[in-house]
């Protein structure tokens, strides 16, 4: 009997175990996912510094062109100026353009994988809240097949051992 008690203890350690494991791998999955943001973070980071440095350049020539043209003479609103600027705004706006669209994508990206991430605890954690249970369920069968809770009459089988004396000694 007290063997059964022995196995079930261990057995419900066991579970315990696999609980904290699960408990362990869903904070390692969330801080890895939390990592993962500020990676994406960092990487949007760069990308808006190169914003920032296309629209400078832009600035830079723009005012250039025009300095250029009024130094000249020249109206800055039509002809040649007018065109190289419009070129300009076409040329640099299309790289803000993608620069923008890469920001987004960088964003969506390192998201899915911190949202991968967690779901991974997630289910990590339900796996050793499931072991747990089930080794506690596992622990009461086996104490239920060597007969720890026949004094109980909780199934229906035999009867309580003071029963049983009595109708041994009325024999």
């Amino acid at each position: 009997m007290w063997w059964s008690v022995l196995s079930a203890a261990f057995t419900v350690f066991q579970g315990i175990n696999a609980f904290n494991q699960g408990k362990a791998a869903r904070n390692y999955y969330n801080a890895a996912a939390s990592w993962t943001e500020f990676e994406g973070k960092t990487e949007q980071l760069k990308v808006k510094q190169n914003t920032i440095k296309s629209l400078r350049e832009l600035k830079e020539q723009m005012a250039s062109t025009i300095a250029m043209g009024a130094a000249g003479g020249l109206n800055t609103f039509e002809g040649v100026i007018f065109n190289n600027i419009v070129q300009l705004r076409k040329e640099y706006g299309e790289d803000l353009r993608l620069d923008v669209l890469n920001e987004t994508l960088i964003g969506e990206k390192f998201s899915n994988m911190a949202n991968q991430l967690r779901s991974a605890g997630k289910y990590a954690y339900k796996q050793g809240k499931s072991a747990l249970t089930f080794s506690i369920f596992q622990a009461g069968a086996g104490l239920g097949s060597s007969g720890a809770f026949d004094n109980f009459n909780l199934f229906g089988g035999k009867s309580s051992g003071r029963k049983q004396l009595n109708v041994a000694q009325n024999v």
